[in-house]
């Protein structure tokens, strides 16, 4: 696997310096952020560049995506609800602890 992400992804990535994101030390994040903002050019570019057990293990890692994502891809890769972090009651919780305050 190449070292770098494309730069036409660089835009889903506007909270770090892209050019130091590597696939293969920042899979989880790199796969979290594509499920849930990427369009179809950025998905068909995570599905050639990592593998499909790769994709369901940081998707079913993932507690940043929403419930819309979270539900789309559960449903896409055949993962249940109750295997994904993101719908776990600490997960929840967590989330719901910085806007209630």
């Amino acid at each position: 696997m190449e070292h770098e992400i494309p730069s036409f992804l660089h835009r889903y990535f506007w909270d770090i310096d892209p050019a130091t994101l590597d696939p293969t030390k920042h899979r989880r994040y790199i796969i979290e952020r594509l499920l849930e903002l990427g369009d179809s050019e950025a998905v068909s570019w995570m599905r050639m560049a990592f593998s499909q057990k790769e994709i369901v293990a940081a998707l079913k890692e993932a507690r940043a995506l929403t419930k819309k994502s979270a539900n789309f891809w559960s449903r896409v890769y055949g993962v249940p609800r109750n295997e994904l972090a993101c719908f776990s009651m600490q997960s929840r919780k967590d989330s719901n602890a910085i806007w209630n305050r």
